[in-house]
């Protein structure tokens, strides 16, 4: 699902509604200021809505569609309870905590599957590499005569090859990153 704002964008019910009505019908016109944010799909934005003449919220709830200046609602979201409204009411796009969790969930769901892409390239790309640095290195037993120019020898060809492992997956994850 995808959230949707809009800025100082408020309208008022045209007509009263029950505690269980999923449709919130606004007025229309010069009864509207700003423009309420685009919902279909996936999108979705919360509305608080306000009695007139009062100050505090007196419940939030999720607009899943908004045509023809009427929402489809989940009512009581966000630890408010359902409750009738009357016409007038305020029904404003407003930042709530609930909108600020499903940005977090959002931000966490996507680091997710970047982080899963780029582990996964990272393991094909150890295991490509474990191979070649495996490559070309001599088995050796415990009768052969181990002597410091051949290990020296040895490390120096095991050092670059781990060189180039380094920079290999060093592409591989600045590559990942600006997917």
């Amino acid at each position: 699902m995808d959230i949707r704002f809009a800025n100082d964008t408020y309208g008022y019910l045209q007509h009263d509604i029950g505690a269980d009505d999923e449709d919130v019908r606004l007025l229309v016109g010069d009864a509207v200021k700003g423009e309420f944010p685009e919902l279909s799909g996936d999108h979705y934005c919360y509305l608080s809505l306000v009695p007139r003449g009062m100050q505090d919220t007196k419940e939030i709830v999720m607009a899943t569609l908004f045509e023809d200046g009427v929402f489809t609602v989940k009512r009581g979201v966000d630890g408010t309870e359902p409750v009738p409204h009357i016409k007038d009411t305020k029904v404003s796009v407003r930042l709530v905590s609930a909108s600020l969790y499903a940005l977090h969930n959002e931000a966490v769901a996507n680091a997710t599957v970047r982080m899963e892409a780029m582990f996964k390239l990272l393991g094909e790309q150890l295991n490509h590499y474990s191979e070649f640095l495996n490559a070309d290195l001599p088995i050796r037993s415990g009768e052969d005569e181990l002597n410091e120019d051949t290990l020296n020898e040895q490390a120096i060809v095991l050092s670059n090859k781990v060189d180039a492992l380094t920079s290999a997956l060093s592409t591989v994850a600045t590559q990942v990153a600006r997917a």
